[in-house]
Parts: structure tokens; C-alpha cells; sequence
């Protein structure tokens, strides 16, 4: 059985933007209800432009946060691609994902 997961959210972290503080409050949420440890981790988009397999290889889902324009949308990209070649479960809620 599982007992902790990592998650890497990606997205230009900023503490002032509601729906980022609220991602955090309800990553923690979902896993007092599960029981579970789960370790999120925020990767800034300009970090995964140049190597964003080496940056998400520990994960075992991502979740692309909202806020977009992001600083860096080749590493945005970057982590939808790599989430789709190793098949890692990703959650999006950027506006692209909405629309």
C-alpha cells in the first residue's frame, strides 16, 4: 500500500493569488481525508524549460496550477509532455484546460 505521494504542481508560485494558497489548502485537505502523506512540490515553469524530466522524475502526478500566463510556457509545456510520455497522472487548471 501506498503511503506518501509526491505531487509536483507546476506553476509560478505567488502566495498574494488566492487560488494558489488555495491549491495548497486543498492538497492538505485531500490527504487528511485519505490518510495519506502527500508531499507537494512547487516547480516554477522557468525551471522546467531546460530539463523538466530531470525536474519531475520523483513525481508521481502533477497538477498544472492556475494562473497563467505563465513566465516560461515552453516549461509549462515541457511537464504536459513529460506526464504524457512516462504516463504520470496530471490534473490542469490553467485556462486551456478550462476552455
Amino acid at each position: 500500500m501506498i503511503e506518501s505521494v509526491q505531487i509536483a504542481i507546476v506553476g509560478d508560485r505567488d502566495l498574494n493569488f488566492r487560488p494558489h494558497t488555495a491549491t495548497d489548502e486543498a492538497i492538505a485537505h485531500a490527504a487528511a481525508a485519505l490518510a495519506l502523506k502527500v508531499e507537494p512540490i512547487w516547480i516554477g515553469t522557468e525551471e522546467l524549460s531546460q530539463n523538466a524530466g530531470r525536474e519531475l522524475i520523483d513525481a508521481h502526478g502533477l497538477f498544472i496550477a492556475p494562473g497563467s500566463p505563465y513566465k516560461n510556457l515552453a516549461g509549462a509545456l515541457a511537464a504536459i509532455r513529460f506526464a504524457r510520455e512516462k504516463m504520470r497522472p496530471l490534473l490542469g487548471t490553467c485556462g486551456a484546460f478550462s476552455t
